[in-house]
C-alpha cells in the first residue's frame, strides 16, 4: 500500500508529468538488474535482465485532475478502498488511479521478476501523444504488452472500436476466464498507439481496480488492483512464446444520418483520422470553443450511442473546424469514461 499511495499523492496533469517521472525514475534506480533510457518526448523505456524475448507491461504517467497545492489527503478505509480528499475544499479529490494504478502494477513486477520490459508513456490523456511518437525498436523483441488502464474488475479488452489487439491464440494462452475476466471492447489507449505503428505482437488493456475515473469521486477497490496483478503475473509466468498479430483496419459501420446529413460511411472518413496522433489544424482553440464542442458531442452521443470517434470527429471537424483529432479523442473519452459503447454486433 505505501508505494500505491505515494504514487496518488504526486500530481501528474497531462503535460506536466515531471514529478511522476521523477519518481518512476528513482524507483528504477533501486531495482537491481534495471537499466532505462528515456526518449525526447519523456516516455521512459525499461529492460530488466537479458534474453531473446520478453514480457512487456506499459503504462500512461499522466491524469486528468489538476490537484489544488494544499489540503490533498490519500485516505484509506481499512485497506479496502483507496480515495482521495480535499481537507481545504471540503471535497472529494480525484488519484489518478487511471493510470497509476497501471504505473504499480509494472512496478510491481519489475521489482519481482528478472526478465522483463516495461514503458511508461507521457500524455495518455492528450490522446496518447507519448505512445504515438515511442520508439518501435524497443518492442521488436516482446512476446505481447500487456496494459492495465481499465475500469472495474473483470474486462480483458481485446479491441478497439473494431480494430482486434491480439490473437485468438493469445486470449486462450492467458487463461482469463480463471481469474474472473471477460473478452471487452474498448475505447483509445497506448496499446491502441502502439499498433497503429506497427506492433506485430499481441496486446491488450486489463481492468485494474479503479472506479469513476476523470471524476473527482474516482477511487480503487484494493482487491481488485491486486486480482489485476495476480492475473498479469499469471501471463508473464506463463506466456512464453511470441503472440504474433499483424495490425489491420477496423470494419467501419454505415450509421444512419442524424442532424440532416443523411447516411454516410466512415470508411471514407477513415484515411483522414485513424493513426494519425497530431492533426495539421493550428492549436487556436480556445476553452469555451472545446466546452461548446464537448456539450454537441454529447448531444450526438445520447441521440445515437453507436456512434464511435471517428464519426464523430468527422462530423464535428465541418462545425468545429479549430479543433484537432486530439481535441474531439478527449472530448469522447470524458464522454465515455473509457467504457465502451460501440454496437453489440462488435462486442465479445
Amino acid at each position: 500500500m505505501e508505494l500505491l499511495q505515494a504514487l496518488y499523492r504526486i500530481a501528474a496533469p497531462s503535460g506536466n508529468e515531471k514529478a511522476m517521472l521523477r519518481f518512476i525514475e528513482e524507483r528504477l534506480k533501486a531495482i537491481c538488474g534495471v537499466r532505462y533510457d528515456i526518449d525526447a518526448m519523456g516516455n521512459i523505456y525499461v529492460v530488466k535482465g537479458n534474453a531473446e524475448t520478453y514480457p512487456c507491461v506499459v503504462a500512461h504517467t499522466d491524469e486528468v485532475h489538476y490537484r489544488p497545492e494544499t489540503g490533498y489527503e490519500v485516505i484509506s478505509i481499512h485497506d479496502a478502498i483507496v480515495l482521495g480528499y480535499n481537507s481545504t475544499l471540503g471535497a472529494f479529490s480525484g488519484i489518478g488511479a487511471d493510470d497509476k494504478n497501471g504505473i504499480w502494477v509494472a512496478l510491481k513486477c519489475l521489482e519481482k521478476y528478472d526478465v522483463l520490459k516495461c514503458a511508461f508513456f507521457v500524455q495518455e490523456e492528450r490522446s496518447c501523444v507519448g505512445s504515438y511518437r515511442a520508439d518501435m525498436e524497443f518492442f521488436e523483441d516482446c512476446r505481447f504488452v500487456l496494459q492495465c488502464d481499465r475500469k472495474g474488475n473483470s474486462d480483458l479488452i481485446v479491441s478497439i472500436n473494431g480494430m482486434a489487439l491480439c490473437s485468438k491464440q493469445f486470449i486462450k494462452a492467458t487463461e482469463y476466464k480463471k481469474f474472473g475476466y471477460k473478452r471487452a471492447t474498448g475505447l483509445i489507449s497506448d496499446v491502441v498507439a502502439l499498433k497503429q505503428n506497427g506492433l506485430g505482437v499481441s496486446c491488450v488493456n486489463i481492468s485494474c481496480g479503479y472506479y469513476e475515473p476523470h471524476t473527482d469521486r474516482e477511487y480503487t477497490v484494493v482487491a481488485d488492483l491486486y486480482k489485476c496483478l495476480d492475473f498479469v503475473q499469471h501471463i508473464v509466468e506463463t506466456c512464453t512464446a511470441v503472440y504474433a498479430h499483424v495490425y489491420k483496419a477496423p470494419k467501419r459501420h454505415r450509421y444512419a444520418g442524424i442532424y440532416g446529413w443523411g447516411g454516410f460511411d466512415d470508411d471514407l472518413f477513415e484515411p483522414h483520422y485513424a493513426g494519425r496522433p497530431v492533426h495539421p489544424k493550428p492549436a487556436d482553440n480556445h476553452p469555451s470553443h472545446y466546452r461548446t464542442m464537448l456539450k454537441r458531442m454529447m448531444q450526438m452521443v445520447d441521440a445515437d450511442p453507436s456512434l464511435g470517434l471517428e464519426a464523430l470527429a468527422a462530423r464535428l471537424d465541418r462545425e468545429f473546424p479549430m479543433m484537432r483529432y486530439s481535441d474531439f479523442s478527449m472530448a469522447y473519452s470524458n464522454i465515455m469514461g473509457k467504457q465502451s459503447l460501440t454496437p453489440a454486433t462488435e462486442r465479445h
